[in-house]
């Protein structure tokens, strides 16, 4: 009887382990490998971004063709405002 229960509280014991090995190395971080994650921009009315460079570690610059727009990071990249676009040319003077 003493045998019988030892025999089932090591198997228990077992799969416990297993399960908790499994789990800790499952959860351990949720960015994907490499630790590149995806990025949101504002909406660009379907510009794309054709250059984006980086001044220092935290802040960096975008910009988009067509039409243009001027975007900046100041967290490293992980959001975006938009500190230029074109909307109208001759808005802001007169004749």
């Amino acid at each position: 009887m003493k045998n019988k229960f030892l025999n089932r509280f090591s198997n228990l014991l077992f799969y416990f382990s297993i399960l908790t090995f499994i789990i800790a190395f499952n959860f351990r971080d949720n960015l994907p490998p490499g630790g590149w994650y995806q990025q949101f921009m504002p909406t660009l009315d379907g510009a794309s971004i054709s250059d984006i460079t980086f001044t220092d570690s935290l802040n960096g610059y975008a910009v988009t063709l067509s039409p243009p727009y001027i975007l900046k990071t100041t967290n490293e990249g992980d959001n975006w405002t938009i500190n230029y676009s074109y909307s109208d040319p001759f808005i802001g003077f007169s004749l």
